[in-house]
């Protein structure tokens, strides 16, 4: 069993070490994670001051700011959905997809390694927005402190919303030969999804 999952780790380990050192990958993670939670906290903030006028203050804490939180979380997991749309596709693109297939790796391995690659940087960059996030609301001195249920939930949540997401990104990505033509694909797939549910553009 343990075996038969390591080269799933040499895998994933290989690819987090090439998006580390990749700028372009970098800086957009970065930048959700440090300027987002900071434009929310500001909103925060500025709502919180204007419903004291009326009285409304209560309203703020109990659904406003809980609702940043989980917008703060789920907002950096949309950045890294590029890196997992370039996993199998940029692979592809590059040529450098035959000699992983030449390997002795089985397909779920190699999968399994490249989702797992995707996965880790998006979960650990919501989970980085999120705490700036609740940092910020205590630095302004709101008065309002998160329970420990709603940040269990919180995590949870945006742990399974990005297994959901990336999945999906790989699985689309394991259908193209560029990476243009997966975010095509997958823009595509999201219009008929919605469509499909009864939303007309």
């Amino acid at each position: 069993m343990f075996a038969s999952l390591r080269p799933v780790w040499i895998i994933t380990r290989r690819e987090v070490r090439d998006q580390l050192r990749d700028w372009r990958i970098l800086f957009p993670a970065l930048r959700a994670d440090h300027v987002f939670p900071f434009l929310m906290n500001v909103t925060a903030r500025e709502i919180v001051n204007f419903v004291q006028q009326y009285g409304g203050q209560k309203v703020v804490y109990q659904r406003l700011i809980p609702f940043l939180l989980m917008v703060v979380g789920f907002f950096p997991i949309t950045v890294s959905l590029v890196i997992s749309l370039e996993s199998f596709a940029g692979e592809t693109e590059r040529h450098s997809i035959e000699p992983l297939l030449g390997t002795p790796l089985e397909d779920w391995q190699l999968y399994m390694g490249k989702l797992l690659a995707c996965i880790i940087p998006a979960v650990f960059s919501s989970y980085m927005g999120v705490f700036i996030y609740l940092i910020g609301l205590q630095i302004q001195r709101l008065d309002w402190h998160a329970p420990t249920v709603l940040i269990i939930q919180i995590l949870l949540l945006t742990a399974v919303q990005s297994l959901v997401m990336v999945s999906g990104a790989v699985i689309v990505s394991t259908q193209t030969t560029s990476v243009r033509a997966a975010n095509l694909l997958s823009r595509l797939s999201s219009s008929h999804g919605l469509t499909d549910a009864g939303w007309k553009p």
